[in-house]
């Protein structure tokens, strides 16, 4: 071991020169040594098998109070607090973010790959993880790295949410007669989780009332149907002559996006 230029020298005998180990305490961590080995016995000691500069090092503490969760059914937020010991030696601390699914994956949108990756040199405490799958279990890893020292992983595991359906395809509304309009549509491409049962809800409002004109019904004005399994609702009781708004939205678990159409009832007489 090198100190002041200067090699300190370490006897050791009556060991098996094939097991040949020895334990030098008090070194300064973050220092670069360098060490030489010789054998000696009776006749003398031998010639010195000298070792390249070593630098000590000690690996950074797990990092601590590590969280993760989901903000959609694709991405998550991670957040973490520094480790309470760097390591040495001291220098530009940063973080790796691994995350890989700890199951089968449950929905299988094919628009968001299942991934397994680790992400480096992150200097901040926090990172958005995107290109998540919807509603597996995932699990996440954060490691503090001081240099080239990796600390001990800190682990967490999350739920995904689940994904809404997309929205419903070719809706339209037709006019029966003066008081009544059908809705049809067809169900969403992509319909969340498989096994997940599809219902609709069904809003409607009238945005063009015709003047003077009478209706039956006390929803004639606006009214919602919910939790409907078929892909079609006759709304009856409205005004005649007027023009309403329709909007439908397909649901699971989670509320897929709304899709708008108007359409107008027939005028009385017309039929």
């Amino acid at each position: 071991m090198q100190d002041s230029g200067q090699y300190k020298e370490f006897s050791v005998g009556d060991i098996n020169v094939h097991t040949c180990l020895v334990t030098i305490g008090n070194l300064t961590c973050g220092r670069d040594y360098r060490f030489k080995v010789a054998g000696t016995n009776s006749a003398g000691t031998g010639p010195y098998a000298k070792l390249d500069a070593t630098t000590l090092t000690r690996p950074p503490d797990a990092v601590q109070s590590l969280s993760a969760y989901a903000t959609t059914p694709y991405e998550c937020y991670v957040t973490w607090q520094m480790p309470a010991d760097i390591g040495c030696p001291e220098g530009i601390l940063t973080y790796d973010v691994r995350y890989e699914i700890n199951g089968s994956n449950s929905c299988g949108d094919e628009d968001y790959p299942s991934v397994n990756e680790t992400i480096t040199g992150i200097r901040n405490t926090s990172v958005i993880i995107r290109g998540f799958q919807p509603f597996p279990v995932y699990v996440v890893f954060v490691m503090a790295r001081n240099g080239e020292v990796i600390g001990q992983p800190e682990m967490k595991t999350l739920l995904t949410n689940k994904s809404a359906p997309g929205t419903v395809r070719e809706l339209r509304v037709n006019a029966l007669s003066p008081s009544d309009l059908n809705i049809k549509w067809k169900a969403p491409s992509y319909q969340g989780c498989p096994g997940e049962r599809i219902t609709y809800d069904v809003k409607y409002y009238v945005i063009d009332k015709a003047p003077c004109a009478k209706a039956e019904s006390s929803k004639a004005n606006n009214g919602t149907f919910t939790g409907k399994l078929v892909t079609n609702v006759t709304i009856s009781g409205l005004y005649p002559n007027s023009t309403y708004a329709v909007i439908v939205t397909a649901k699971t678990d989670v509320t897929g996006k709304s899709v708008m159409k108007n359409g107008s009832t027939f005028t009385s007489g017309m039929l």
